[in-house]
């Protein structure tokens, strides 16, 4: 009778010290969540006038309705992507989506009244699509190309446009020396990018974007990560 009063007891007490480490992970979880989504955190990377333009925007909900996001927060990629990608969109990761460009409007005068500097807006139901030429599609089977850059991101439909407009005619490739023989064979007929973060654009320029430090992309699949980890630990305790 003892023994299984011992045994009743053990298994109690490790329940308890099951429930006691998932709750010390979520609440663990739920303050690096909280760090990462907190304005100074997550706009770090943004210029100033993108930053207060989206602190203007959570605080004021007048502002706040015209304000889809950062392209960086509303596009998707693989992590071997990241630099590529990120590469490819260049400046535009700090753009701030609309949904049309009557909803720019108020933001516009939001900087016009606060003098808060230059945002670049794009608004989505108004952007027309590119035409995607044959040469990049042909190149897609070259030596060493990856694929349309388009085609390696993911995005909700709504966004198709936009992504036609900024990635339809980016060739991502492995590296710089297959990009280069690209380039000469399709005589720079569209832009291309490598993996490394190399930038061939259609006038003959060579960019370099250096890689390293967390990106935009990985910054914000941290935050899906979290709060995907926060939802199953608190199925848990429920």
């Amino acid at each position: 009778m003892n023994a299984k009063k011992e045994l009743r007891k053990a298994a109690e007490e490790n329940l308890h010290d099951a429930h006691a480490g998932v709750n010390g992970e979520f609440s663990r979880l739920e303050a690096e969540l909280a760090a990462r989504l907190s304005p100074d955190r997550r706009y770090e990377k943004y210029r100033t006038a993108v930053c207060d333009l989206l602190r203007a925007g959570e605080s004021n909900p007048s502002l706040g309705r015209h304000i889809k996001g950062v392209l960086a927060g509303l596009v998707q990629t693989e992590p071997e992507f990241d630099l590529a990608i990120e590469t490819a969109f260049g400046c535009a990761m700090q753009y701030v989506v609309t949904d049309t460009a009557a909803g720019a409007g108020p933001l516009i005068g939001y900087l016009k009244r606060t003098h808060g500097g230059m945002v670049v807006f794009l608004p989505a139901a108004d952007m027309k699509p590119t035409a995607i030429s044959d040469a990049v599609l042909r190149a897609c089977s070259e030596k060493g190309a990856i694929g349309r850059a388009a085609d390696l991101v993911q995005y909700d439909a709504e966004y198709e446009n936009l992504i036609s407009v900024l990635l339809g005619n980016v060739l991502v490739c492995d590296d710089l020396k297959d990009a280069i023989g690209i380039a000469e064979k399709y005589r720079g007929a569209f832009r291309i990018v490598t993996s490394d973060g190399c930038d061939l654009r259609k006038d003959g320029t060579i960019g370099y974007r250096s890689g390293g430090k967390e990106g935009y992309f990985a910054a914000e699949r941290e935050i899906r990560r979290l709060k995907a980890e926060i939802a199953r630990l608190k199925s848990i305790s429920d």
